[in-house]
Formats: structure tokens, sequence, C-alpha cells
């Protein structure tokens, strides 16, 4: 494939619908997004090309704003508790 819209397009609809599966097996959309990754990428089926750098970028926003979220979620008053194990 050579368009990168066609390539984003076959990269979210195979994404959305294994996440509607994953939904019907009530499982976090985590495991949706990392399976997807593995099978559209070139372990499976190689439907991306990997030449382009635009993959790369996308999976590093991806990264920054999964834990973007995970600090939003986190609890300080947790972490005030147990300071001491986790600086170990």
């Amino acid at each position: 494939m050579e368009n990168i819209f066609l390539q984003i397009s076959v990269l979210f609809g195979i994404t959305v619908s294994l996440a509607l599966f994953i939904k019907l097996l009530k499982q976090p959309l985590i495991i949706a997004y990392v399976f997807s990754g593995l099978f559209i990428g070139p372990l499976f089926l190689n439907l991306i090309d990997g030449s382009e750098n635009y993959f790369k970028s996308f999976a590093e926003l991806g990264i920054v704003l999964l834990l973007f979220l995970v600090g939003l979620g986190l609890n300080l008053d947790f972490v005030k508790k147990s300071g001491k194990a986790v600086a170990i």
C-alpha cells in the first residue's frame, strides 16, 4: 500500500472492529490497540509500509498521550502513602 490515507483508513477500520469485539468480551480497549498493531504490522499481515516515518511518529504520539492519561488518573494521596516503597 503506497497511499498514506489508505493505510490509515485500514488501520482505523481494523482497530475499530477489533475494539468492538474486545468490548463484547468486556476487556480493556488497550488490548485491542495492541493486538491491532500486531496484526497490521510486519509480524502478521504486513499491511503497513514500515519505510515511512509517519507511523513511527503516530506511535510515539500515542505513547505520550497514554502516559499523559495515566498521569491524570494518578492519585497523589496514594503516592504520598506509598512513597518509601516507590522510592526503593
